[in-house]
């Protein structure tokens, strides 16, 4: 199957599924505008208990609330347009093809403080499991900054420490998990590298893990949002980032932990299911928020963002208000055929069905990469090639699926007495189980993850 040949298509978005947009465009600005001018102050505020400082908190939402919020169009120019946010850099991502939808300063290079987290749970993921036991000394024990309390001698599973490290921003819970893993703080700093490095992340760079200040501690809201898409592929991760509130048990007390998420998202916008907040001086407030509706996740990620609640929800409102998740390919469609060497074509299914997040107007272009003819005998389900998707005229391929053969073929030398009932059965298949995805023969490829725009060499940091 060599010399492979591309065709091209495209599929838009389908007649009589539109959501009415210019007509609710306006309405939603201001519903929204209402809705965040009377939410309470100290729910979107987040700052002084005070008479006074709750007076200027409510002053500052509804200024906001109230701000104009420049509304993105179709087309190409769409992923770029503006949201007014006060964060200095932001970023909304589709989390299961990588898709960028809003970006502001997207690339600038920046603090991440305790959203440094999300890597730590990714690499400990992966490296370690949910009933290891950690038996907490005095190196993980009184770490400044947030903390789950930890306390030397007690004994913890590593998903009661992640449950500390993702609801309470627990420090401790990071160093403990970090020993855990590679031995030391720095070892665990080193697979945190190794894992930005192995993603394609150029411009990320930690120097441990939990986002306390160091020289060289650093990513960028595009490289943040890709770490928080990876790690969103963990269930255990959902499971964690999504949880309000759980205990823990305490060693030496008579009560147990009870530790509530930090993350707002969950209760404040509807849908909301993770991700991590952060905050040091000098990285400002920070957020990586993740939200889910008619199927679609969104990620988002706004750092050294003084209002950081009230930017992640009208980016998000934004985004959902004006994308949908539309399928492009269904599994077991015939998408092409390959001429067969002694006559005859074979037709090209996919093996599952391919989706992207498309605005009203969009389109998916499709790439089909099959070889030039069929030279020797094949089988119903064998790979035959796959298909490269992506948005019209905007040329970055957001995900790949495989092609296989809807039916059976050997050349007429080789006189197999089943051909013929091999091609009826591959035929019987495709519009049969075929539809429900191909079994056996088949790879599974994973989403292809929006790429950096940099082309330059990577940064090079020193930690201090």
């Amino acid at each position: 199957m060599e010399g492979m040949r591309e065709r091209g298509t495209a599929y838009g978005w389908r007649k009589g599924e539109g959501i009415g947009m210019k007509r609710r465009k306006k309405a939603g600005a201001v519903v929204l505008a209402v809705m965040l001018a009377l939410m309470p102050v100290r729910v979107l505020g987040g700052g002084a208990d005070t008479t006074a400082g709750e007076i200027e908190a409510t002053a500052r939402a509804v200024a906001l609330a109230l701000m104009p919020v420049r509304v993105l169009g179709g087309g190409a120019d769409a992923a770029v347009g503006e949201i007014e946010v006060t964060a200095r850099a932001a970023v909304a991502m589709e989390a299961e093809t990588g898709r960028v939808l809003y970006e502001k300063n997207a690339d600038e290079v920046l603090p991440m403080a305790s959203t440094t987290k999300v890597m730590t749970a990714l690499v400990v993921l992966e490296n370690a499991e949910l009933d290891d036991r950690v038996e907490i000394d005095g190196r993980m024990a009184g770490i400044e900054g947030s903390s789950m309390n930890l306390d030397a001698g007690e004994e913890l599973t590593v998903e009661q420490l992640l449950y500390g490290l993702m609801l309470r921003s627990g420090n401790d819970a990071a160093v403990a998990l970090a020993i855990h893993v590679a031995g030391s703080v720095e070892g665990f700093a080193e697979k945190m590298n190794a894992k930005a490095a192995e993603m394609g992340l150029r411009h990320t760079h930690f120097c441990n893990p939990h986002g306390l200040p160091a020289q060289g501690h650093e990513t960028t809201a595009r490289e943040l949002a890709r770490i928080a898409a990876e790690a969103w592929k963990h269930e255990e991760f959902r499971r964690i980032v999504g949880t309000k509130s759980v205990t823990v048990p305490w060693k030496g007390r008579d009560y147990d932990r009870a530790m509530k998420n930090k993350n707002k998202l969950l209760t404040l916008l509807p849908g909301g299911n993770g991700i991590k907040t952060g905050y040091t001086k000098a990285a400002g407030r920070c957020l990586v928020g993740g939200a889910e509706r008619g199927g679609m996740q969104l990620i988002t990620v706004v750092l050294n963002a003084p209002d950081m609640w009230n930017d992640t929800i009208r980016i998000m409102e934004e985004e959902f208000a004006q994308v949908r998740k539309e399928q492009v390919v269904q599994a077991g469609e015939i998408c092409a055929s390959v001429p067969l060497a002694w006559g005859g074509e074979m037709p090209a299914a996919a093996a599952e069905s391919a989706y992207l997040p498309l605005r009203e107007g969009e389109e998916a272009e499709i790439e089909w990469i099959l070889p030039e003819t069929i030279e020797s005998a094949v089988a119903v389900g064998q790979n035959l090639g796959y298909a490269k998707i992506s948005v019209k005229g905007e040329g970055d391929v957001l995900c790949e699926i495989p092609l296989i053969c809807a039916g059976s073929a050997a050349p007429p030398e080789r006189r197999y007495g089943d051909a013929v009932r091999e091609i009826a059965r591959g035929w019987v298949w495709r519009e049969g189980i075929g539809r429900q995805g191909a079994t056996g023969g088949t790879a599974t490829p994973q989403a292809l993850r929006a790429s950096s725009p940099y082309t330059g060499e990577p940064r090079k940091t020193v930690c201090a």
